[in-house]
């Protein structure tokens, strides 16, 4: 029996031959475990991080958005129970106006009325269809909404008893254009007040929640229960009303930014500069106000009117024939007030008319101008919309820095009292399940929060064949909603956690067989070279199990230099990846999770002793089986044989 320090011996000096084949076979073979070892590196690192922040924001919570899954209310425009009721009212309120308008003496024109039910030429001929915007038909969905929430808000109690529910929270969304729809009320518009003059004129006029900067106030407001608030809170700052009536305020980054009068990062500012300007505002923006103005759409209009007419009186100073209106209004030199007449060569007779006019018109809806300043207090900061323009470690990792309340504005439902404005819209928060009335439902674990998505969410079989309204299996199961996760990405991470060991072993393992494949040719090249050698030990009585310790020897060296490589490369990208994305990290991090010790890192690169002893085997297993096949092909041959042949 061949010791085994001589084994080892003739083993090195095999090793030491053919370096260059040798170092090309261990790269090739090796590259594809320096992936895999960098990957542990960087994800391991990863995971590490985003678990030492977690203790902040909604990391470690399990929160679902809940709202009801029906098709688009548009899909009633046809619906002939609901013309016939829509007639009715049509027809009521023509003769109601009518009446009023002979009552105080001023001309009405029936023709010129918004009816709920219009007629037009479809592909069956004259149709008629729904104005679904009309107040008349509003009204008519206002009792489907309130009994279809009904058995929404009765189902959500019925989850309690089925599910671990640590808490269900409500929302509203409060925007320009994304409040909820009511039949007898009109949301107030928003207007940023900047410098002590009220901007009138908005760069954007449509609900859009990812609008950076102050502006987006008006169009990305929402309102939630105090504890969703909570976490996000900045130091010293409470989501109380403050003694001086103003309103507590979730801000984004950027608008945080604006308020304090600093100018936006460039997207080449270094990482350093990124961290001071991350505390510089979170510790400077804490308790800072601005203000707005609510303007209901009467004032809204006269603000406009008002507008028109000025820019109406420019353009015409050189027209000698331009005849300027009889009742003309400017802007107040305060800011937030209604128009003031300027100008009113009116008649009697027209001045009576225009104030019947207005009484009739305030009788069947129109609102009488109101406006007001409302201040906000900045009590926390969240981060703004993500940049999806690129792909890289930064945006993949930070797509996992998730802990936030969403994009845009938020405010405690607490200060609904100082806010007057709104009160039809609010009052009704805990009553209704819609898309402006949110609903969010807390689990107490991954598992829990998998199975309430999959048990209650509506997922009908084909969308093609849906019309208004739950789609019949949806109905019948009682899966009223569409739910998603909120705030945080918690039930993935688990997933990743669990999954990635899972999926690195069966990666590993397909890896092993092709760098099984490649070290083959190697050392099938190097025992082919040697089968004199081989013939002449076995001559001299070496048996085939010395001569299998060589080459396993031999092969367990090749092995190990490949664990070497795949481990030191893998860790050099890894350290190259967390040194230049690590402060980008960091600062996605610190904001994300609300963080309240700025001196955290965020880090992706940990050795993980598991997945390394796992790569090594892997690779030693994968290293042996490719001696496997070549060495018992050579010790099966004839040693005479190889040693004739060599001559």
């Amino acid at each position: 029996m061949m010791r085994t320090a001589d084994a080892a011996t003739l083993a090195y000096t095999k090793f030491k031959t053919r370096r260059i084949r040798l170092a090309i076979a261990v790269v090739v073979s090796g590259l594809l475990f320096v992936a895999f070892s960098a990957a542990s590196f960087v994800a391991r690192g990863a995971i590490s991080s985003i678990d030492s922040f977690s203790k902040e924001g909604f990391a470690s919570r399990y929160i679902t958005s809940v709202q009801p899954f029906t098709s688009d209310e548009y899909g009633y425009y046809n619906n002939k129970d609901l013309i016939a009721q829509a007639k009715i009212l049509d027809k009521k309120l023509v003769a109601d106006k009518k009446a009023e308008a002979i009552k105080i003496g001023i001309q009405y024109d029936a023709t010129t009325e918004r009816l709920a039910v219009s007629k037009s030429n479809g592909p069956n001929g004259e149709e008629e269809t729904l104005d679904m915007s009309a107040p008349q038909v509003q009204s008519i969905l206002q009792a489907k909404r309130e009994q279809d929430s009904k058995k929404l808000l009765d189902r959500l109690q019925e989850f309690k008893t089925i599910y671990e529910v640590k808490g269900i929270y409500n929302g509203i969304t409060l925007s320009s254009s994304g409040m909820p729809s009511a039949p007898d009320i009109t949301p107030p518009t928003i207007s940023i007040i900047k410098d002590g003059k009220e901007i009138t004129e908005q760069t954007n006029t449509s609900y859009n929640p990812t609008v950076l900067g102050i502006e987006g106030v008006r169009s990305g407001w929402t309102l939630l229960d105090d504890e969703m608030l909570k976490p996000f809170l900045l130091n010293g700052q409470t989501a109380d009303i403050g003694v001086d009536g103003t309103i507590p305020i979730v801000a984004p980054y950027s608008a945080a930014e604006e308020i304090l009068g600093l100018k936006k990062l460039g997207d080449s500012a270094k990482n350093a500069e990124k961290l001071d300007r991350l505390k510089s505002v979170r510790s400077n923006a804490a308790g800072k106000t601005f203000s707005v103005c609510f303007r209901n759409t009467t004032s809204t209009e006269r603000l406009q009117q008002t507008v028109d007419q000025q820019r109406e009186l420019l353009n015409s100073k050189n027209n000698k024939n331009y005849v300027k209106p009889d009742l003309m209004y400017d802007k107040s030199a305060n800011v937030c007030e209604d128009v003031v007449a300027v100008r009113d060569v009116r008649d009697a007779d027209q001045k009576l008319l225009d104030k019947n006019t207005e009484l009739f018109q305030q009788k069947f809806g129109k609102q009488v101008a109101q406006q007001r300043k409302l201040t906000f207090r900045i009590v926390g900061v969240v981060a703004d919309p993500p940049n999806f323009g690129s792909f890289n470690i930064e945006s993949l990792v930070g797509e996992l820095l998730v802990s936030n309340l969403g994009s845009g504005w938020f405010s405690p439902l607490s200060a609904t009292v100082a806010l007057p404005e709104l009160n039809k819209y609010i009052a009704s928060v805990d009553k209704t399940v819609s898309f402006s009335s949110l609903k969010y439902v807390e689990l107490g674990s991954a598992a829990q929060t998998k199975a309430f998505a999959k048990e209650q969410a509506c997922s009908p079989v084909s969308f093609s064949s849906m019309g208004p309204g739950l789609p019949q299996e949806c109905e019948q199961n009682k899966q009223y909603f569409s739910i998603n996760s909120f705030g945080s990405n918690s039930v993935a991470m688990e997933s990743v956690r669990t999954g990635f060991s899972k999926y690195f072993v069966r990666a590993l393992l397909f890896a092993s067989m092709i760098s099984a494949l490649i070290l083959m040719g190697t050392v099938g090249r190097v025992i082919a070279d040697s089968r004199r050698e081989t013939a002449v030990f076995r001559a001299i009585g070496a048996k085939r199990l010395d001569i299998a310790q060589i080459y396993v020897t031999y092969v367990v060296m090749i092995g190990l230099t490949v664990c070497v490589f795949a481990v030191g490369a893998g860790n050099l990208i890894a350290q190259i990846l967390d040194s230049k994305y690590q402060g980008a990290l960091t600062v996605k991090a610190l904001l994300a999770y609300n963080s309240s010790d700025l001196s955290k890192t965020f880090r992706i690169i940990t050795f993980d002793r598991q997945d390394m002893f796992l790569l090594a085997g892997i690779i030693m297993a994968g290293s042996l089986l490719s001696a496997l096949g070549p060495l018992v092909s050579n010790l099966k041959r004839n040693p005479i044989k190889d040693m004739r042949d060599e001559r």
